[in-house]
Parts: structure tokens; sequence; C-alpha cells
């Protein structure tokens, strides 16, 4: 225990100018971390890593798919109930705005690319079909 000492009874001072309130992780000078000069490599390796941690947990955050997230859209027809659930799941906050864009975004490229892709089996269809038909009705001139 430090017995009520405080960084600001050593001198540390706040941005404000206040004595800092800090009673954690005193060192020898009975200034807290932030405010002694003597210990600036541990400060910024506590920076770092709290900076390391804060990023995985945003992004763990970002992650974390809220439970009534649909499955990801295998055809269009799951493109637009994804879509859906998206319009609404950001109206009341379960996701952010960001992140519905990046998934709109998505969608419309899931989207387009369903569409050329049935529209290349349909042209590859109909190819095929006239390419029979063209081969049954061919006759051979004689000669």
């Amino acid at each position: 225990m430090n017995d009520g000492k405080r960084c600001g009874d050593a001198g540390g001072m706040t941005k404000g100018g206040k004595p800092c309130a800090s009673e954690m992780n005193l060192g020898t000078t009975g200034l807290c971390i932030q405010h002694d000069a003597a210990r600036a490599v541990e400060r910024a390796a506590v920076q770092a890593a709290g900076g390391k941690a804060s990023a995985v947990s945003k992004r763990l955050a970002k992650a974390a798919l809220p439970e009534d997230c649909p499955r990801a859209p295998k055809n269009l027809e799951d493109a637009v109930h994804f879509l859906s659930w998206l319009s609404r799941a950001v109206t009341v906050g379960a996701i952010d705005a960001r992140t519905a864009h990046e998934a709109a975004y998505a969608l419309a490229g899931f989207r387009a690319a369903v569409e050329k892709r049935d529209l290349l089996r349909k042209i590859a269809d109909l190819t095929a079909e006239l390419n029979a038909s063209k081969k049954s009705h061919h006759h051979p001139r004689n000669a």
C-alpha cells in the first residue's frame, strides 16, 4: 500500500496544471510512470503494449457477429435477406455504420458476381442449344 501518497505529492502535474492524483505504480521518486522521466523506457513499453492490446481488442470487437446475423449468402435470395438484416442491424445499433457500409459493398459485389455467373451460364446453354439446332437442321448438299 502507498499510505495515501499520490504522484502530485512528489510534483507530478496533469496537462491541466493540477497535481496528479495517481496512487498506482509510484516509483522511488514518488512519481507515477507517466510523470517520472527516469522511467521513460518503461513508460514507452507499457504504452506500446497497451496500443497493441487496444488494437487487438478493437479488431475482435468488430469481428464479433451479432447472434442473429444471417449466414453468408449463397444466392441472390440469401443476399436480399442479408441486406434486409443489415439495414435493421445498423438502424438499431447492433453494428456500426462503417461495418454496415463495408458489408453492403461486399453484398453488391456478391450480387454482381452471381448475376454475371448466371448470365454466362445462360449464354453457354443457349449457345449449346443453337449449335445443336444447327446440326439437326443441316442438310448436306447434293453434288
